[in-house]
């Protein structure tokens, strides 16, 4: 927009964080039983800014910077512990429950908007001439309330550990997990550890198992806009991205 930045201009994304988290815990000892419980809480917000660059679409009457929308990520997790030695043996067990939240802010409208030479924003039936330019803050178009949404789901497990010691030199470590999410329903996973002492401070461990992770909410619903050039160079069009992830079989 050579009305506003007759030499040029160089769009500036800024960002403001906020952070926030606390653990809480308990622990006590009952005749050699070890119990654990705790809570732990974490919030990430995370806002974007664009400064030095215009809605195209506006004209001289576009704002030079612009609110473009947030991303925010919740967690609180609640986990249970309990531990016991028996002569050779180790015993552990106790279970684990996650609640998430995902979610996407839309930013002001001018973000992401493109509006006609009269200021109302652009639909199917505006005729090409009342449009002057591309929409959205140039370089980093804001969430849209298209984009916006807030998803969440909620995660059950429990597992158990046993450790025994064969001999001085020779430890057997087997453990099993089963977990349950409220989007990608249940695994169960175990691991087997063999460890073996040759000499004082000297030993070698392998281990076998099985895994699994549900993908995050941000791999699954992250989705946004941005604009670029066009295959002929003579115009700027807008494109949408978004990342779904497939949903995998439930075990």
């Amino acid at each position: 927009m050579a009305a506003l930045y007759p030499n040029g201009f160089q769009p500036v994304l800024g960002s403001k964080v906020y952070d926030m988290s606390y653990a809480i815990g308990l622990k006590y000892n009952k005749n050699d039983w070890f119990f654990d419980l705790s809570n732990t809480f974490g919030n990430n917000i995370f806002n974007y800014n664009v400064s030095n660059t215009n809605n195209a679409s506006l004209g001289v009457k576009s704002p030079t910077s612009f609110y473009a929308g947030a991303h925010s990520f919740l967690q609180n997790t609640v986990n249970l512990d309990v531990s016991k030695n028996i002569k050779n043996f180790n015993i552990a067990f106790g279970g684990e429950f996650r609640f998430e939240q995902y979610e996407i802010k839309a930013g002001e409208e001018a973000s992401y908007a493109r509006y006609d030479i009269y200021g109302n924003i652009v639909t199917a039936s505006t005729p090409s001439t009342d449009i002057i330019g591309a929409g959205g803050s140039q370089s980093f178009i804001g969430f849209s309330p298209e984009n916006a949404l807030r998803k969440s789901r909620t995660s059950t497990a429990v597992y158990a550990d046993v450790s025994y010691d064969l001999n001085k030199k020779l430890n057997v470590d087997l453990a099993g997990r089963f977990e349950n999410y409220s989007d990608f329903g249940s695994t169960l996973n175990g691991k087997l550890a063999l460890r073996y002492e040759f000499v004082k401070n000297f030993a070698i461990r392998g281990a076998v198992g099985t895994g699994f992770r549900a993908p995050s909410l941000q791999q699954q619903y992250f989705n946004n806009s941005y604009a670029d050039i066009s295959t002929t160079g003579n115009e700027i069009v807008k494109k949408e991205f978004s990342r779904i992830t497939a949903r995998l079989p439930k075990f």
